[in-house]
C-alpha cells in the first residue's frame, strides 16, 4: 500500500469522454477531475472494438479515439477490447479484462495502486475485482441507475453484477434508492453511501432573463417552459406534452412555449411517437425542437426558461436538474433517482411530483407559473453543490475503506 498522504486511484470505467466525444460520461470525467486536486489519480476507458465498426458511422469514429490522452489535466488510457454488441457477453468481459491488464502492466507497472474506483458495473465489475486481487487494493463501485444493475433482464449481466458486487470495499449510489438497491448485493462493503453528482456553478449560474433570451432570440413576452435531454421514452417529454394539452383545454395556453433541447439517444428515437402526439393535440405552435443544444449555451436557456420540467420515468443523479437549480430556475421534477434528494436540499426551488403522472406534472407547471420566486437568491443558496464538494464526500469514502 502507497504509505504516502495522497493514495493512487486507479479509475476504471466503460463510460468516459474522450476527444471524438466529449460529453460522453462527462458527468465521470466531472468527479474524477474534482477529485485529481486532492489524489494521484489514473483512469483506463476501454474502447470497443469490431472489424464490423468500419460500416457503420457512429462506429467509424471509435477508431480515431487516441490510445492516451489528457484530459483536463487527467492521464487517461484507451485501450481497445473485441466487443460483439448484445453477444457473447462472457467472451467481451474476458477480452476487456485483457486490454485493461494490459494497461497496468505497460504504462502502470511502476506504480502503488491502493484504490480501483468504478464507475459503471457491466463490463467493468469483474475486472475490478481482479485488479483488486493483483494489486492488493481497495475496490469502490459506483453505481449510476438502474440500468447499471441490469435488473429483471436475466442474462449473464445481472448475474456477473449481482455477484461481483458482494466483492466492492465500498459503494457508492448516486441516490440513496440505488445505494439501497445495490446493497442487496455488496452486504460486505466496508463502507454504502449515496453521494449525488456535484455541478459547475461557475458556468451554471444566474443570469438576468431578459439578457438570457436576447442572446438565444428567443421572445420576452412569453412563458417559456424548458426540458432537456435524449429524445427517448425514458425521458417523459410525453407527459409534458400531455399537461400542456390538458391545461389547453381548460383555460388555453395564452403563448406559452415548450422547448425540448437533445437529440436522439442510444435508448432510441422517440421522435415519431413525439411529433404524432403533438399533431394530436394540436401543439405545432407550442411545442419546439430547437436541436442538440451546445454546453455553453445551456446556462442562457436555463435562465431564459420561466420553468424547468424533469418529467424522466427513471434517472440515477440527474445533471440537467442540477444544473437549472444552480441558475435559479424553479423546477417540477419527477420522483425518479435523487431528484427529490436534489430538490429538498435547498428550499423553494420547485415541485416534485410522481414518475408517469401528467397530471401532476400539469399541476405544478401551473403553480410555478404564477411566478414569484427569487431567481437569483435560488442561484446563490445552490451554489455550494459543486464538483468539489462531490470530490470531498468520495474522498472521505477513499479514507474509509482506506481504514485512515
Amino acid at each position: 500500500m502507497n504509505n504516502g498522504e495522497n493514495p493512487n486511484v486507479l479509475v476504471l470505467s466503460y463510460l468516459y469522454p474522450n476527444s471524438e466525444f466529449p460529453n460522453h460520461g462527462i458527468f465521470v470525467h466531472n468527479r474524477v477531475k474534482a477529485v485529481s486536486k486532492k489524489v494521484n489519480v489514473t483512469v483506463i476507458n476501454p474502447i470497443p472494438w469490431s472489424p464490423l465498426y468500419r460500416f457503420f458511422g457512429h462506429y467509424k469514429r471509435y477508431a480515431l479515439i487516441p490510445k492516451e490522452e489528457v484530459i483536463d489535466g487527467v492521464k487517461v488510457y484507451h485501450p481497445r477490447f473485441l466487443s460483439i454488441p448484445k453477444f457473447f457477453k462472457f467472451f467481451e468481459v474476458n477480452r476487456y479484462k485483457k486490454a485493461v491488464d494490459s494497461i497496468v502492466s505497460t504504462k502502470l507497472s511502476e506504480n502503488v495502486i491502493d484504490i480501483v474506483d468504478l464507475h459503471w458495473t457491466f463490463p467493468d465489475l469483474p475486472t475490478g475485482v481482479h485488479l483488486k486481487q493483483r494489486l492488493g487494493a481497495k475496490l469502490i463501485t459506483t453505481i449510476r441507475g438502474n440500468e447499471a444493475l441490469h435488473l429483471g433482464e436475466d442474462n449473464y449481466s445481472e448475474k456477473c453484477v449481482a455477484e461481483y458486487l458482494g466483492h466492492t470495499d465500498g459503494l457508492v449510489g448516486v441516490s440513496k434508492d440505488l445505494e439501497t438497491l445495490a446493497s442487496a448485493h455488496a452486504k460486505s462493503a466496508f463502507v454504502s453511501t449515496a453521494i449525488r453528482n456535484g455541478v459547475d456553478t461557475d458556468r451554471f449560474t444566474y443570469i438576468d432573463q431578459n439578457a438570457s433570451r436576447s442572446k438565444l432570440g428567443l421572445a420576452k413576452d412569453k412563458k417559456i417552459i424548458f426540458s432537456v435531454g435524449s429524445i427517448i421514452h425514458r425521458k417523459g417529454f410525453d407527459l409534458t406534452i400531455r399537461a400542456l394539452n390538458d391545461i389547453k383545454q381548460n383555460q388555453g395556453l395564452d403563448g406559452l412555449k415548450f422547448y425540448i433541447g437533445g437529440s436522439v439517444g442510444h435508448e432510441g428515437d422517440y421522435t415519431q411517437e413525439l411529433m404524432a402526439l403533438i399533431a394530436k393535440y394540436s401543439l405545432e405552435e407550442t411545442v419546439i425542437f430547437p436541436g442538440q443544444i451546445s454546453n455553453s449555451d445551456l446556462p442562457l436557456w436555463y435562465n431564459a426558461a420561466d420553468i424547468f420540467v424533469l418529467s424522466s420515468r427513471g434517472e440515477g443523479s440527474p445533471n440537467v436538474l442540477t444544473e437549472a437549480l444552480a441558475c435559479g430556475t424553479p423546477s417540477v421534477v419527477t420522483d425518479v433517482g435523487a431528484s427529490k434528494e436534489v430538490l429538498d436540499s435547498e428550499k423553494g426551488q420547485g415541485i416534485c411530483v410522481p414518475p408517469d403522472d401528467y397530471e401532476a406534472i400539469r399541476d405544478g407547471i401551473l403553480m410555478l407559473l404564477k411566478g414569484g420566486a427569487n431567481r437569483k437568491l435560488l442561484s446563490d443558496n445552490f451554489s455550494k453543490y459543486t464538483w468539489d464538494w462531490c470530490a470531498e464526500k468520495v474522498i472521505d469514502v477513499y479514507e474509509q475503506v482506506l481504514g485512515r
